[in-house]
């Protein structure tokens, strides 16, 4: 259902206005059920712990309605009262409710949001019900009354009580059924292609045997080599107090294993898998050695062979809800909270249609990035090589494959290609055998191979790892193999040799925390690999955009492979540089000569100057990899440009710009290394002769 507020929202023409606006609204309209506020209330919940603390609102949550992406066609404009012109057919809306409030655990203030998309219940086939009635098409507004009529028809509620029910099963049954048999792209294990490729599919060391009345453990040299076999993507924890492969009990694993021993996670995903109709499953604790002899080796095969166990299952069971093994699988839930609402609405265009209501925080990509598995950094290349994927979430269990846009219980079909891609990277697109199979807008996305590793590692950075200084490069050794062999390319120290110089001038995330491995014994200064903590990069495929800088040699050193361990490099660029100076809350100091006679005062705490001028590049514009390592004290650097971008960028960069290295010195390497990036505004190569920048050839460490 919807509450009153909600529909009233919906019946307006405006573009925005507000919400709730009495709190206690918000929870009586959330335990009522209303499909929007169930969600609102959770975030709150979410971020703040206390349901009494909902008193802390601020005034009232306020909504705005805004396109895909805020990328409307040319010819489609918003009117005053909030119409659209020149666009005829129903297309995805975004609906934001947005609001702030103080914790009272915290004592922070947060903020509230909360997006819902309304999609064109035509763009999703299989959610549409026969028995909802067609809207009126309507080729002008007419009168008022009867175009704010908002028709609300909601197929039968979910009844399942529990994401374990057999009724649940069963839709996962069905996703896994059709996608074996109609699906083109997924009929089999995704591959690069290499013409050293086995012909017959990988078969894992060891595989658990869920067949039997108890489970037990089986090597490869023990049954069929084509067996087909689920993996288990799932959290270890802080507690690993729970049954694992070592060998000491190996053999004992092979007679059998009992429930007992196993924790609650591991059960939920065997009985999943005889429901799905499968025999083998493979977890990694119970399928590689932790411990005792052979155990270092063991795990370093399994870690070289990850991409081949991943690639070649059937399906993996990602149990994204549990923060440990002993949470489980499956939770109980209340099924009016994952109920499928279609609304006859006009959508602020000229006809109107029927949408379906999906709060992107229960059925989009952020129902599974805010849970507990999305954090760990090793799941991260599982879901990106399995072919297909089951998550168990916090309400629902949803579905991913090559040709479905996470689906769920609440849209089944999944979600149209535009709304996935409006907040996530869109898995397996990236590692398809034909990109052609892939809608156009996917692609677009990831219309650079430069581009698309540079998503895959804003992502990745994103996630925790318990022992980064051991499995930085190791828990996503598996996505860098497969895309190196499917590109033919050569993998350096995190980055494709093709690609390097465009990627090497990524920058931390200024809204989070991060440090650098002191040691440098992980990665290279140049490396993102070497920070703990986000990073992000400024799109380079705009027209335009150039490489001001080259690369004259690169040597890397691996203590595994070139894919795990710990990577020690050198690259040599060759550019124009300029000497600076750097320092805490001053951002970079640059001197650039001035014409004979004048003199200037440098704007930001600089001294005065004969013959010179000082100016600043702004802190806002200057990104330090470790701002805990920044001091007070000036310290020498080189700004060196690597790319110039254009002038339209994007709507938030009005004026051309350039990405250039901040180096320092290391003398006892006889060598710089790589302290963070900065944003200075584009000059060309004469300018920047005659402002003091000389071409010089750089070793980096």
């Amino acid at each position: 259902m919807l509450c009153q507020v909600c529909l009233s929202v919906l019946k307006k023409t405006e573009l925005r206005g507000t919400h709730h606006v009495d709190p206690k609204d918000l929870r009586l309209a959330a335990l009522a059920s209303c499909r929007i506020c169930v969600d609102l209330y959770d975030e709150f919940y979410e971020q703040d712990g206390d349901p009494d603390s909902l008193s802390s609102l601020h005034k009232f949550l306020s909504y705005e309605f805004h396109h895909v992406n805020d990328a409307a066609p040319p010819d489609v404009k918003w009117v005053p009262d909030g119409r659209i012109q020149g666009l005829q057919a129903p297309a995805a809306r975004y609906l934001r409710i947005f609001g702030s409030h103080h914790s009272k655990t915290s004592g922070d203030r947060n903020f509230l949001h909360l997006t819902i998309a309304l999609i064109p219940a035509d763009h999703c086939p299989m959610s549409q019900d026969e028995s909802i009635p067609k809207p009126e098409d309507r080729s002008t507004f007419g009168d008022q009354e009867r175009w704010d009529d908002v028709k609300l028809v909601e197929r039968s509620p979910n009844t399942f009580l529990s994401t374990g029910h057999s009724g649940v099963l069963d839709l996962a049954l069905q996703w896994l059924t059709t996608c074996q048999e109609q699906h083109k792209t997924c009929l089999g294990p995704i591959s690069p292609k290499p013409k050293s490729w086995p012909k017959r599919l990988f078969q894992p060391r060891r595989l658990v045997d869920v067949s039997g009345p108890q489970p037990r453990l089986v090597s490869r040299s023990s049954e069929p080599s084509d067996r087909p076999y689920a993996t288990l993507s799932h959290c270890w924890g802080t507690d690993t107090k729970f049954l694992t492969l070592t060998t000491g009990n190996e053999g004992q694993l092979k007679q059998g294993i009992t429930f007992e021993s196993i924790p609650q996670t591991f059960i939920d995903a065997m009985h999943v898998t005889k429901y799905l109709g499968l025999r083998y499953l493979w977890i990694d604790s119970l399928c590689i050695l932790q411990s005792g002899q052979g155990s270092s080796t063991d795990w370093n095969d399994h870690v070289c062979e990850m991409p081949e166990i991943y690639r070649n299952c059937v399906i993996n069971i990602s149990a994204d809800r549990g923060k440990t093994p002993l949470d489980g699988c499956f939770v109980s839930r209340t099924p009016n909270h994952i109920g499928h609402i279609q609304i006859s609405w006009h959508g602020f265009c000229s006809k109107k249609a029927n949408y379906i209501v999906c709060p992107l925080r229960s059925c989009g990509v952020h129902a599974l990035t805010h849970l507990p598995l999305a954090k760990r950094g090793w799941v991260f290349q599982e879901r990106l090589l399995a072919p297909r994927v089951l998550h168990f979430g916090a309400k629902q269990i949803y579905w991913e494959c090559a040709e479905v846009n996470l689906a769920s219980e609440s849209i089944p079909s999944g979600l149209p290609v535009d709304v996935i891609n409006y907040h996530s990277l869109r898995p397996f697109s990236l590692l398809l055998e034909d990109p052609g199979n892939v809608e156009k807008e996917c692609l677009q996305a990831h219309r650079s191979k430069s581009g698309s590793w540079q998503s895959i590692t804003e992502q990745y950075t994103k996630c925790a790892l318990t022992f980064p200084s051991k499995d930085k490069f190791s828990a996503l050794a598996g996505v860098a193999r497969f895309l190196a062999e499917a590109w033919g390319d050569e993998y350096l120290a995190g980055f494709f040799r093709k690609h390097l110089l465009w990627d090497i001038v990524w920058c931390i995330d200024e809204d989070s925390e991060t440090s650098r491995d002191s040691g440098q014994v992980r990665a290279p200064s140049w490396s993102w690999a070497s920070i703990d903590g986000p990073i992000r990069y400024y799109r380079t495929h705009h027209p335009g955009t150039q490489l001001v800088a080259e690369v004259l040699e690169v040597d890397v050193k691996s203590s595994i492979d070139a894919y795990n361990g710990n990577q020690q490099g050198t690259i040599v660029l060759s550019g124009l540089t300029m000497a600076a100076t750097f320092r805490k809350h001053y951002g970079l100091n640059v001197d650039i000569p001035k014409p004979s006679g004048m003199k200037n005062v440098s704007r930001r705490g600089g001294c005065e100057l004969r013959n010179r001028q000082s100016f600043t590049i702004p802190s806002d514009d200057v990104f330090p990899d470790d701002r805990a390592s920044v001091s007070d004290k000036e310290i020498n650097v080189i700004l060196m440009p690597i790319i110039d971008f254009p002038q339209l960028y994007s709507v938030f960069y009005h004026s051309p710009f350039q990405l250039a290295l901040i180096l320092q010195w290391k003398s006892n390497a006889s060598a710089y290394v790589r302290i963070g990036v900065a944003r200075p505004n584009k000059l060309n190569a004469e300018a920047l002769i005659e402002m003091g920048f000389t071409k010089q050839t750089m070793k980096i460490i």
